[in-house]
């Protein structure tokens, strides 16, 4: 379903909006005024950087030698330092998934199964790289 005003605005995950962008032509023509609207929606968000593939997971927990999680200190992580870490990670991941989401939701289902063909639907770089530099 395409939406009708290229500026609707669209509740997503925890009080982040995204606003909708006219789907992407089969043909691509549209392709740079596709381009303009998707870096706008996903920059007024500050997720750029999961469009060009430089946004990064927290690292991980170091274990010590008993396999216990260990903060950078050193000392033992306890349970709030744990979960602290999972706020971390799944923030990450929503983030990601917003972009994602946002580009499959303005693209058609044939452009989907291409992206989905070359193996770069796994991530939000990699779909933006397939969509903006191998049209079809």
């Amino acid at each position: 379903m395409s939406p009708t005003n290229p500026l609707e605005v669209t509740p997503a995950a925890r009080g982040v909006t995204t606003a909708s962008v006219l789907k992407l032509k089969d043909n691509s023509s549209n392709l740079e005024a596709y381009k303009t609207r998707m870096l706008a929606s996903v920059a007024a968000h500050g997720l750029t950087r999961y469009l060009s593939g430089t946004a990064r997971p927290p690292r991980p927990l170091k274990l010590n030698t008993d396999g216990a999680p260990v903060k950078p200190d050193r000392s033992l992580a306890d349970k709030d330092n744990i979960e602290e870490y999972k706020m971390k990670v799944n923030s990450h991941i929503q983030k990601h998934t917003i972009v994602m989401q946002q580009m499959v939701a303005s693209i058609s289902d044939m452009m989907l199964s291409r992206i989905q063909a070359s193996r770069k639907a796994d991530t939000s770089a990699g779909m933006w790289e397939e969509l903006c530099w191998h049209r079809n």
